[in-house]
This record gives structure tokens, sequence and C-alpha cells, in this order.
């Protein structure tokens, strides 16, 4: 008996355990639900697509704005639908429920290797327990959680791997599922002290763009610039955009979210430069400059919500997990915080009825009341966890140049 619980005990059976009861738990919603009208509208690319092919669809779908790659996975899984419980909702689920299993070791790997095995283990049940992962992976159906796998990845490649050109390539396989993880370049490039490693990363980074947009690039150039590159997500319901809408000056977002978006990337890359400097200065090494790397990721994605000009739900699943690398306490906070969030909002979108079966945005309209009280209370506790993590690291740089 000793000896069955020593085994139980061991991390790798803990995390095969907590990978197998969340992927169930979200297996469970996909095959019970239809998810949110964003499944519908993936149902209708994939039957134009299946029809048409994958180049028009950007002219005649104004909407679509997913890269090409996600058409050659709607085109692959058509023949899945009919075979497959509760046909396309699961299909169009499946990439980021498995994402989702998958990212938990990749996060255990990164920070045993950065902090500790203890630490690692704690931010592993944080990850997969969140419910912002169970409600986005498991009934929103979009493919957030995937690329942020591949930005996981590509961090464990720099980190652990030592290997800039297969973080490029990871890197790359993100914008395949969405451009967003360009935000997380810098944290990539910033962490690099050599222009070889650089231009590396730049290589891999570059080769699997050019190979999952190169050819619409060429022959329908406009229609991904305008439709992909040229999206705009809503404004005024979420941060400082909620704030134009309250104060009944919401028309001064069509110029505030421009400018918010070049402010926001150039506050990300001028944190990632000097969250990693002491990387390149050569101050320190492994594991602390691995920290500061993935500290840096974290930081990123963070200045994403408390600055965006634009949001979506999904996005709080942006978030989960490189929060795990700026604090346990409030990463956990966030995923709790998020996750009354996202089911408020859900719920109001399913008509405020049980059981769930369609979050339809489209139908119901946008979130008002409760639910927008629990989006500022949202978007509050990241802006005061943002301005504590400055307030620490100032102080740590007054301790240091002092």
């Amino acid at each position: 008996m000793a000896l069955v619980k020593a085994r139980l005990a061991r991390p790798a059976v803990i995390l095969t355990i907590l990978a197998l009861a969340s992927t169930a738990v979200k297996l469970w919603l996909a095959t019970t639900t239809f998810g949110s009208n964003d499944v519908r509208y993936w149902q209708t690319f994939q039957d134009y697509i299946v029809a048409n092919g994958s180049l028009t669809i950007y002219r005649d779908i104004w909407y679509y704005n997913h890269p090409p790659f996600m058409s050659l996975y709607l085109w692959a899984t058509k023949g899945l639908v009919a075979i497959v419980p509760n046909g396309f909702p699961l299909v169009i689920r499946l990439p980021a429920i498995t994402a989702d299993a998958l990212s938990g070791f990749v996060i255990y790997r990164l920070i045993r290797a950065c902090w500790d095995a203890k630490r690692a283990l704690t931010a592993a049940v944080i990850f997969w327990c969140s419910p912002v992962l169970v409600l986005v992976s498991g009934f929103h159906g979009n493919t957030d959680p995937v690329f942020m796998f591949f930005v996981l990845v590509a961090a464990e490649r720099l980190v652990i791997g030592r290997s800039a050109l297969v973080a490029g390539l990871a890197l790359g396989m993100a914008m395949n599922f969405k451009i967003v993880p360009i935000i997380a370049v810098p944290a990539f490039f910033f962490s690099l002290t050599t222009w070889r490693d650089r231009l590396r990363l730049g290589f891999g980074f570059t080769l699997l763009v050019c190979l999952g947009f190169g050819y619409h690039m060429i022959v329908v150039p406009k229609d991904i610039l305008k439709n992909v590159f040229g999206y705009e997500s809503q404004t005024g319901t979420f941060g400082l955009t909620w704030f134009w809408n309250v104060a009944g000056v919401g028309a001064v977002n069509a110029s505030f979210a421009p400018f918010m978006k070049r402010t926001m990337f150039g506050l990300m890359a001028l944190t990632s430069f000097l969250v990693t400097r002491p990387i390149r200065q050569n101050r320190v090494a492994f594991p602390a400059s691995g920290r500061l790397m993935l500290e840096a990721l974290g930081w990123t994605f963070l200045l994403f919500l408390v600055f965006s000009p634009a949001f979506g739900v999904q996005y709080t699943a942006w978030f989960v997990s490189v929060s795990l690398f700026l604090g346990l306490t409030g990463a956990t906070l966030y995923s709790l915080i998020a996750g009354y969030f996202l089911f408020r909002v859900y719920h109001f979108w399913n008509g405020s009825v049980f059981p769930w079966y369609i979050a339809d945005s489209d139908k119901i309209g946008a979130w008002h009341g409760i639910e927008s009280v629990a989006g500022m209370g949202l978007w509050l506790f990241v802006v005061i966890w943002f301005a504590l993590l400055v307030h620490r690291r100032v102080m740590h740089w007054r301790r240091w140049t002092s």
C-alpha cells in the first residue's frame, strides 16, 4: 500500500491525472453543447471552404479573419463531422482541448527548470483547474488556447532547449492560428544575447509564417491584409474603451483604438527590453535568465489586458498560462475572477437559463448589468496587479543601483 501511494504521489502521475480530468470536463462540455456563436461562424467557414476553396473566402466572407492554415484544418476535418459525437461543435473545439492538455506539461517543465518542482506542480494544478480554460476551450469554440500552446513551446525551446531556431519555428506556427503571437516576439528577441541567435529566431519565425501565409499572400494579398491583419475586435466592452462608452462619448474609440494599439505594442516592446536587460548584459545565468524571459512573456499579455483597445471574452484565455510566470497567487485570483466573468457572460448569452446549449451573442446582444460589473472588476484586478508588479520592479532596480 505504501508503495502504491508513493507511486501515485509522483509528479508524472499527478500531472497525468490532472490533465485527464481537465480534458474530460472540457470534452463533456464539447459533446453536450453547441458553444458560442463562434462555432456557427466556423461551421459557415467550413461549408464555404469545402465548396469553394480557401482563396475567395476572404473576399466573400468579410468576417473570416483566420490564417490560411485554419482553412486547411476546416477542409481536412469535414469527414469527421459525421463521425464524432456532437459533430462539428466537438471538431472545432478539439484543438483547444488538446492544446490545454499539453500546455500544462510544458508549464510544469518551464517552472520546474526556472524555479522549483513544488512551484511547478502547483502551477500545473492552477492551470488545469482554471475555469477560464474550461469555458473557453470546452465551450466557446475558438483557437486562442492553441496559439498559446505554441507560444509556450517556443519559450520552452528557447529557455530549456537553448534553440533559437526551433523557438522561432514554434512561434511562427502560433501565427498560423491567429496573428496575436506577434506581440510576444519582443520577449523572445530581447532575451537573446547574440545577433546570430536573433537571426535564427527570425528565420524560423519567418519560414513558418511564409509557409502558412505565402500562397494566399501572393494570390489574394489585399483580402488577406484586410481580413486577417486589418481585423479590428469589438471596442467599448472592456477596460479603457468601456469608460468612453459609459461617459457617453463612445465615438472617440474610433480614433482612440488605433492610437492605443500602437502605444500598447510599444509598451510591450519596452517592457520586454527592460525586463530582459540583465540577460543581455550577462549579469545573470540560468535559471535566473529563464525566469526573466518568462516574466517578460507574462508582462506582455498583462499589458494587453490593461491597455487593450479591443476585446473578446475568449481573450481572457491568453493570460492564464503566462500569468503563472508573474506569481501563483495573482494567477489563481486571475483565473477565478476571469472565470466568474466568463460564466456570467456565457450565462447571459444563453438566455440566463440552464442547461447551457448555445451562447448566442448575435441574438442576445452585448452584455450589460452584472456582467459589465464583473468585467470591470476583472480589469481593475489586472490594473492593480500591474501596479503592484511595477512597484516591485522599481524597488528592485533601486536596490540594485544603490
